[in-house]
């Protein structure tokens, strides 16, 4: 008894502990006092009610243990960060306590829509080293199975100064924790949930963290800057925010605009124009890519969409004298895709007759020389460039890059 007063010291038990702790001494004391002269079918009936005493206290003391999981997947809402962070600390176990819906409390708040909680409830379990694959983020939502927790966490950022700012301090903090990966992006499809007009700022944090998500397609094989990768119904102003993040980190590619949704599939830019028109979509491109700046677009559009040339002519055209990053003419581009004499290729020529004698840096060849490489030959084409510059042939010869009978 002595040894069991110094191992339970009164001052440190709860009041109501103190008093059970005492009523078990006296219990003790009342069946030793009657040992050898109480009969057997009372010590049956002693044994009973023991047994359900045992019984009792260790249903109450799975009940005590659980309290802490309750706290979190029932209380949570009505407490600051730091009460919560505090029971957590003391009781990490409880971030893995089910309720009785066999859920987490992650999963439990997520369900409420308590959107504010749900980082903190994953950045706890990542600093307590709880068994639980990113925090409890990919744990399916519970009441949108077909989506996790993550996903549904973006899906309530809409914009607004305040929730904004605290999203975007939340995406940062899950990257820095391990919590959020560029992988993400793709099998979550994270990306195409912020393509909304009230999530362009959650949209455009998101890229700044992951850049490289930009080039690799994700919800259907499109890429981010297809408007089929995203709700085209709504303005082009998504289509406007994915642009400009592109030409931010990928300005040699012109931000995706011209790429192709896999083998066979439509381009970016002429997805856009079906979607949100030609003018709208044109001024658009002409407000992120302004002409003044030396980018060679019109390279891209005569190799990729040599049907909007005349559109990007009349936009940019002090770009008809840029080389691209390769020193290519623009001439040297259009002809190698086969364009024939047209106004758009008429108009070229003469704004940059010096190009017409100027060979091509990929290919070797001058320019009436790749307007003879196509499939369908056009003589009225490579006519017009020879008695434009007829010198260009002796030229080439002189170049030593023909042999004595005049062929390669």
């Amino acid at each position: 008894d002595e040894k069991r007063k110094d191992a339970c010291p009164k001052e440190s038990m709860h009041p109501l502990m103190t008093k059970l702790y005492g009523l078990m001494g006296e219990m003790n004391e009342t069946i030793k006092s009657h040992e050898g002269i109480i009969l057997e079918t009372m010590q049956n009936d002693i044994d009973v009610e023991l047994n359900i005493l045992v019984e009792s206290c260790e249903r109450m003391l799975d009940s005590i243990r659980k309290i802490p999981g309750k706290f979190l997947h029932n209380k949570v809402r009505l407490h600051d960060t730091d009460v919560i962070k505090t029971v957590i600390k003391a009781f990490p176990e409880a971030l893995l306590q089910e309720n009785d819906k066999g859920e987490l409390p992650i999963q439990s708040t997520a369900g409420v829509f308590c959107t504010r909680f749900i980082p903190l409830l994953a950045l706890e379990a990542k600093r307590q080293n709880i068994d639980l694959d990113r925090g409890g983020l990919l744990l399916p939502h519970p009441i949108f199975p077909n989506c996790n927790i993550l996903q549904q966490l973006i899906m309530c950022g809409d914009d607004d100064e305040e929730k904004s700012s605290w999203f975007q301090h939340i995406w940062r903090e899950f990257k820095c924790a391990g919590l959020l990966f560029e992988r993400d992006y793709i099998e979550y499809d994270l990306l195409r949930f912020t393509c909304f007009e009230t999530r362009l700022e959650q949209l455009d944090c998101l890229i700044d963290l992951y850049p490289t998500t930009l080039s690799k397609p994700a919800f259907k094989g499109n890429f981010p800057i297809h408007p089929d990768n995203y709700d085209h119904q709504s303005s082009i102003e998504v289509f406007a925010r994915l642009l400009k993040a592109g030409m931010k980190y990928y300005p040699e590619t012109f931000g995706f605009l011209f790429r192709r949704n896999g083998e066979g599939g439509e381009r970016a830019i002429t997805r856009a124009i079906a979607v949100y028109g030609k003018e709208e979509t044109l001024q658009t491109i002409q407000n992120i890519i302004p002409p003044n700046e030396d980018y060679a677009i019109l390279h891209y559009v005569f190799r990729f969409t040599p049907h909007l040339s005349e559109d990007f002519i009349y936009r940019y055209p002090d770009a008809m004298y840029l080389k691209d990053r390769h020193g290519r003419q623009l001439l040297h581009v259009a002809l190698k895709r086969g364009l024939k004499l047209s106004a758009p290729l008429f108009m070229m020529i003469h704004s940059n007759k010096a190009s017409i004698e100027e060979g091509d840096p990929v290919t070797n060849l001058y320019p009436f020389m790749l307007a003879a490489t196509g499939e369908e030959v056009d003589l009225t084409t490579i006519y017009k460039l020879l008695t434009l510059r007829p010198e260009v042939i002796s030229k080439y010869f002189d170049d030593g890059d023909a042999d004595v009978d005049g062929t390669q």
